[in-house]
């Protein structure tokens, strides 16, 4: 049976993070051009509607060419195709808003500003990060912030210590700074800016193997949830039913030995699941 085209959207994405955190842009260049991608003469990719809604699995997908468009700006020093990422990123906001898919809008946005930031603007950058913590403080998103590495933590600090914003919210951005300060060590000389760090770091020792495996849904199920999506969310992503979404949730703790979300995401990430 074919791999449905979300699966196989989600798994390149995924591939392509993992390459990056690893410093291999190569193998996210080589992952998304077998999707339609380019990053030589210029940056292209599949084409979207101007009314297209944009799901979870696409917009992790085009979200994830961002990322390595970001990082070979980086490290290269060639911020002539930014400007496309721009365009690209206004597409996904948009889009992803229409079918209600925070997650994907929110990364979008922080991915653009750190964009402008490269290129640069500064209130751009300052606008979308702005934009970015209005969008998720409502529902207390916290993992799409932590999972864009130092660039972002550092723009965030930058932002609390100003007054540009009578209602900037303050409050949330102690809660995503503290959240960066768990996840994220000290940064060892010739670690790739942005690079998640790994268990090991964090605990002091390698992570050991779960007694009790996750079965390949209750891994899809934990990675929706890791997104941010919810269980109606999760639901119809997997095309599998709330109940069901729930049971596997259930599973997923009893095998991490944690209680909620925040733990079962971090509980993975040492794991290695993540």
């Amino acid at each position: 049976m074919d791999t449905p085209r979300y699966v196989r959207q989600e798994t390149v994405s995924q591939q392509v993070r993992v390459a990056l955190a690893r410093n291999h842009p190569a193998a996210a260049e080589l992952a998304l051009q077998r999707e339609g991608f380019s990053f030589h003469d210029h940056f292209g990719y599949p084409e979207l509607l101007p009314d297209q809604v944009i799901p979870h699995s696409i917009g992790l997908l085009y979200n994830s060419s961002l990322c390595l468009l970001l990082q070979q700006a980086r490290t290269g020093n060639d911020s002539s195709r930014l400007t496309d990422g721009i365009e690209l990123a206004g597409k996904l906001i948009s889009g992803a808003l229409k079918g209600k898919y925070i997650p994907v809008a929110l990364e979008a946005l922080l991915l653009r500003a750190q964009i402008h930031a490269a290129l640069g603007d500064t209130p751009s950058s300052r606008a979308d990060f702005l934009a970015a913590l209005e969008m998720g403080e409502p529902e207390g998103f916290i993992g799409v912030f932590i999972d864009q590495g130092r660039p972002v933590a550092e723009a965030l600090t930058d932002l609390s210590g100003q007054n540009i914003h009578d209602n900037l919210p303050r409050e949330y951005i102690e809660r995503i700074l503290a959240a960066f300060r768990q996840s994220l060590p000290a940064q060892p000389p010739g670690t790739a800016q942005g690079e998640p760090s790994a268990a090991g770091l964090l605990t002091g020792k390698e992570p050991t193997a779960l007694a009790e495996p996750l079965t390949n849904r209750e891994r899809d199920v934990l990675r929706l949830m890791a997104a941010g999506l919810k269980y109606k969310e999760i639901a119809a992503e997997l095309f599998i039913s709330l109940n069901t979404v729930r049971f596997h949730v259930k599973a997923i703790y009893g095998k991490l030995h944690v209680n909620n979300r925040t733990q079962a995401i971090q509980a993975a990430r040492q794991y290695r699941i993540l």
